[in-house]
């Protein structure tokens, strides 16, 4: 295949591969890529999406903010900048109470009131000169939201306010052009209508798995580097004129002709063309040629970026900020702000990303030392919670009748709270008072302060004990695997190598890197693997693998080949939605797969959530018997013993071998069901995780959903599925676990590890105290008759 270049901007970072390097030729001028893109006329004002957060844009509450971190060009930071922002909000909403804020780098910019009553507002700023900065800035929303007529605490969960992603962003003039300087502007390419990013490895022919890994290599560090925390990552014939980054390494880079065909071997050029949503990245040369170029650019993914303070702390905290064993850190550094509130529940929340080998469990807690102060007059029922992805963990009364100002009130967090990877933590006060019975407009509009965050408020983490312990979906998709022994190291497996498994296995790998923060090398085969191999991890549509590989994670393939039977023909659809498709289109084609789905209950609406029937158990005697052992007494002699038998397996739950034989109870995939990831321990020492749907182009479509915001955040215990109507993931704890090193043998993190294991199986530490204790008694009175005939 050969694809020319017009004459075009170049910037290729040779050598050392400084950030900001730029190669062009003297007296170019921008022009087209052709075959890559094409030059259009552009009439209009050039609107930069905000990207994605793996938040909502959906603000909740009476109190609520998003922090978006933006990267900018030094032309498009210079000035002439509008920040553009649409909205819709809750008719609950109170237009005379509500305000809606807007901050860019700390800056407040704008605060107007929230229009309610359905209808879609939008409203565009100014940004001054002087504001924005080359490189990282901070775009701050926040709302203060009322009810119309509840003034209870319940009546705060009606209040929202939701951003258009789609219609939001900097507003930039006609015929704008980014002027990038180099690698580091990749951060800058305007994401889609969902605030994400395409990475398309071209791979002209037939690709090879060598090939394949390099290519996901360089989409790892790319998506490293130009902070994209959810890309949708697709392997294509050839480059595109979509939205998106291509991405040609080695022999697709020798396809090209023209200017790219005179780059010096093993360089990395970004080819742009001046439109702010598309970049190519060509990396020409030998195999290793390659390697050493993907080195140079790893090093680059670690390295820090410019931007503004606020900037530069947004891009931290995006996506949760990593959290080092033992570490102290203010509310501050997590992007959380001061605030006096007048409402009735103050809620703030902020993302963490915690080890992905931390063992969690109740051997160490997690201290929050909060600053702040609370107005006299509150009611009793005042309270403190925090809650760690959407559970609660740890909670206080207010109790202060004449007002008191705190420094350091401390709420322990059980460390068992919080999983390997994203944790989503959120501190709620509620606050009523005697006043919201009466709930007067004035008060609801300029009512006294009651209570008071402040933000060096801080939380104290203990010393982590850190041990792989699987399966556990959470500490895979934050890399966890990527820690193990190079032994244990799994293998990334695409049995059917289409175009379609190979995006949804290149998705899944990108994703993982950008969560652990790091460029993974994995290995990649076209096969299945065998049965003996340590550890694996298969990317496949579920008629391409054998029993074998699905029995191996505990799924029974007969039930799942039964259910997926039933699922409509993707050809037959009303809508196919594609990868990274929007929120709408994918609920109605999620809809209209369900309306061809025989146990669809056909009295539920879809604003209901359709959903499938769920059948009843197959023999009467097995309901009344569970409906009977429900109603026992626990201490009945038949309760007593079942107990005891579960309490006594539970002692060898953590032996691998005990785990690698048990199938997945209580999970069924149902045709709904678009994907299923499995994992558990393998008899050879290491861990087997499928991906699997009901067909590659399913597969590749699902995945692209799955790893986008609060979905991947879900992902945890031994299997998850996601529903295309329901629009959800669904998990499976694990109920038989297994452990795997990730560090040499210390004795500080040996100590924590036992107490964790000690935690987690109370009967085993207490068998391991009596039989430590009883041969203790027997070496005792063992030895005193002997000390008593030497002394005689």
């Amino acid at each position: 295949m050969t694809i020319r270049f017009a004459s075009s901007v170049i910037l290729a970072t040779l050598g050392a591969l400084a950030f900001g390097a730029v190669s062009t030729r003297a007296g170019e001028l921008p022009t087209t890529l052709e075959g890559l893109s094409a030059a259009t006329s552009v009439d209009a004002r050039v609107l930069r999406r905000l990207p994605s957060t793996m938040r909502s844009t959906r603000l909740t509450g009476e109190t609520d903010a998003l922090a978006f971190p933006v990267w900018l060009t030094p032309s498009e930071a210079a000035g002439g900048v509008t920040l553009r922002l649409a909205h819709v909000a809750a008719v609950s909403v109170m237009p005379e109470a509500s305000r809606l804020t807007v901050a860019v780098n700390d800056r407040t910019l704008s605060d107007v009131a929230i229009g309610a009553g359905g209808g879609a507002r939008s409203t565009e700023i100014t940004v001054p000169g002087g504001v924005l900065r080359p490189g990282w800035n901070a775009v701050r929303i926040g709302v203060d939201q009322r009810h119309r007529v509840d003034c209870s605490v319940a009546s705060t969960w009606e209040l929202w306010t939701e951003i258009d992603r789609a219609r939001s962003g900097f507003v930039f003039p006609a015929g704008h052009r980014p002027e990038r300087r180099g690698i580091a502007d990749i951060a800058g390419i305007a994401p889609d209508e969902n605030g994400r990013v395409t990475i398309r490895l071209v791979s002209p022919g037939e690709p090879e798995p060598h090939q394949l890994e390099r290519a996901v290599r360089a989409a790892e560090a790319l998506a490293l580097i130009g902070g994209f925390l959810d890309p949708v990552v697709t392997v294509t014939r050839k480059p595109e004129t979509a939205p998106g980054l291509d991405v040609m390494v080695g022999r697709a880079a020798a396809t090209l002709d023209g200017e790219v065909a005179t780059l010096q071997a093993g360089s990395i050029a970004v080819l742009d063309d001046g439109a702010t949503d598309r970049l190519a990245v060509v990396i020409p040369g030998s195999d290793a040629e390659v390697d050493r170029a993907l080195e140079r650019l790893t090093e680059l993914a670690g390295r820090p970026t410019e931007g503004s303070e606020a900037g530069l702390a947004a891009r931290t905290a995006v996506g949760g900020r990593a959290i080092a064993s033992g570490e102290r850190v203010q509310l501050a550094e997590l992007g959380v702000a001061s605030k006096e509130f007048n409402g009735r529940l103050f809620r703030v929340g902020f993302d963490l990303r915690l080890p992905a080998d931390l063992y969690p469990a109740d051997y160490a807690k997690v201290q929050l030392k909060l600053a702040g102060g609370l107005a006299p007059g509150l009611d009793r029922a005042a309270r403190l919670t925090v809650r760690v992805d959407g559970q609660q963990a740890a909670g206080q009364p207010l109790v202060a009748p004449n007002g008191e100002v705190f420094e350091g009130r401390t709420l322990s967090i059980p460390l068992s709270a919080f999983k390997p990877g994203h944790n989503r933590v959120e501190i709620e006060a509620a606050v009523p008072a005697a006043a919201d019975k009466t709930c007067d407009p004035a008060v609801q509009i300029d009512g006294a302060k009651r209570f008071l965050f402040v933000d060096r408020s801080e939380l104290v983490f203990p010393n982590f004990a850190r041990l792989a312990r699987l399966p556990d979906l959470a500490a895979t998709a934050s890399g966890v695997l990527g820690r193990l022994s190079p032994d244990a190291r799994p293998t990334l497996y695409v049995p059917h190598p289409d175009l379609a498994a190979l995006s949804a296995a290149a998705t899944f790998a990108t994703r993982i890197a950008v969560a652990a923060g790091r460029v993974e090398a994995q290995p990649i085969v076209f096969r299945n693997p065998a049965v003996d191999a340590p550890s694996a991890v298969v990317v496949g549509a579920l008629a391409d693998l054998p029993a074998t590989v699905v029995g191996a994670v505990g799924l029974e393939i007969g039930q799942v080949r039964a259910a997926w039977a039933r699922r409509p023909n993707d050809q037959q659809a009303t809508v196919t939605p594609t990868r990274g498709a929007s929120a709408l289109v994918r609920r109605v084609a999620g809809l209209s797969a369900a309306v061809s789905i025989a146990d669809v209950d056909p009295i539920v609406t879809g604003s209901l959530q359709g959903r499938v029937l769920t059948a009843l158990p197959a023999r009467d005697g097995d309901l009344v018997d569970r409906w009977r052992r429900s109603m026992e007494s626990p201490w009945s002699p038949a309760a007593f013993g079942r107990q005891a038998g579960v309490r006594f397996e539970k002692l060898f739950d953590y032996l691998p071998a005990f785990g690698a034989t048990r199938s997945l109870e209580g999970f069924a995939p149902t045709p709904s069901t678009g994907l299923v990831i499995a994992q558990a321990m393998s008899p050879a020492g290491g861990a087997w995780t499928l991906v699997t749907a009901p067909s590659s182009a399913v597969l590749a479509e699902t995945i692209a959903t799955v790893v986008a915001g609060e979905d991947w955040a879900r992902l945890r215990g031994a299997a998850a599925s996601w529903d295309r109507v329901e629009e959800k993931v669904t998990t499976v704890p694990a109920g038989h676990v297994g452990f795997l090193a990730t560090a040499d043998l210390d004795f500080a993190n040996f100590r924590l590890v036992a107490a964790a294991l000690a935690s987690d199986y109370p009967y085993g530490y207490i068998l391991a105290a009596f039989l430590v204790t009883a041969a203790l008694g027997f070496a005792t009175a063992r030895l005193l008759p002997r000390l008593g005939s030497v002394k005689s």
